[in-house]
């Protein structure tokens, strides 16, 4: 079996897992930006997770990814959004890790008395998914 499909494999299992645990959370969850991140390492899956300062403008992609502390910055993406199409500069902060080029999606849709964003954005060995959900 090749490397790189045994790691895609296991990165689309765990965005299925991270899908079952975190929707039903996403009707009643505030107002508010939330992401979830990992990186493939020898040892396994390394996760993060927690709030983020997200903006959105001009196509243009700012994003302040926090700990779960709320406090400690762990990771900033930088980048542009076109027609549902992401492409962002990933860095991750307190690490030797250089800066990376990530791609994904955009989505908005409506859920009932709701709509939710998701951006979710990859590379071959990493992933981060931010989230939000607004009531009407």
């Amino acid at each position: 079996m090749n490397i790189g499909k045994s790691y895609i494999s296991c990165f689309l299992l765990f965005c299925f897992l991270l899908f079952v645990l975190f929707v039903p959370t996403l009707a009643y969850a505030e107002p508010g930006w939330k992401w979830v991140g990992g990186d493939a390492s020898p040892s396994g899956w390394v996760t993060v997770h927690g709030l983020a300062d997200v903006n959105i403008n001009g196509g243009q992609l700012n994003a302040k990814l926090y700990e779960a502390d709320g406090v400690t910055l762990a990771q900033t993406l930088k980048g542009s959004i076109n027609s549902g199409k992401v492409t962002i500069v990933r860095r991750v902060h307190d690490s030797d890790v250089g800066d990376e080029t990530m791609r994904g999606t955009y989505a908005k849709q409506r859920h009932a008395d709701s709509v939710g964003e998701a951006i979710i954005v990859q590379t071959q060995w990493g992933f981060a998914a931010i989230t939000r959900t607004l009531q009407k």
